[in-house]
């Protein structure tokens, strides 16, 4: 992801579905964190999250990062793929472009294939085996530019 004369360096949150993205250079190649709300702390999120310079701190959420036009997320059930924005029991929050993985896809595929071996559902944990910690490691494995937020 690239914003044509950004003085801003790093991560960015971007709502997609407003007029944030204008300007952008997405591809097929960029990878975008989507950051969600879990549904039934809504209200807790509300209480907890405050901004700082556009980046939210506090509360509970679900993180799934897209690659490829399919968006790759961890839980209960182990590593699953959703359309872009759409996890299920969740609410879309924003997104945050973190540049481009300079895998072609059939190595995404691989890495893909490995981290669905070695998340398993059952291997789940809320503090120190979750979604954002899937999330991190997917990014990593992608090369991205930008530094996990």
């Amino acid at each position: 992801w690239h914003e044509a004369d950004s003085p801003t360096k790093g991560p960015r949150l971007k709502n997609v579905l407003g007029e944030d993205w204008q300007g952008a250079q997405v591809t097929a190649k960029t990878v975008v964190l989507h950051v969600y709300d879990l549904t039934a702390y809504e209200g807790a999120n509300e209480a907890l999250a405050f901004s700082i310079d556009e980046v939210t701190l506090g509360g509970l959420f679900h993180a799934g990062v897209e690659v490829f036009g399919n968006e790759w997320s961890y839980g209960t059930h182990g590593v699953s793929c959703d359309p872009p924005r759409t996890a299920p029991g969740h609410t879309y929050r924003c997104s945050v472009p973190l540049g481009d993985t300079q895998l072609p896809a059939t190595e995404v595929a691989t890495v893909l294939f490995e981290l669905c071996q070695s998340w398993r559902g059952a291997d789940y944990d809320l503090i120190s085996r979750n979604c954002c910690s899937f999330a991190a490691t997917l990014c990593s494995r992608l090369g991205t530019s930008s530094e996990f937020p």
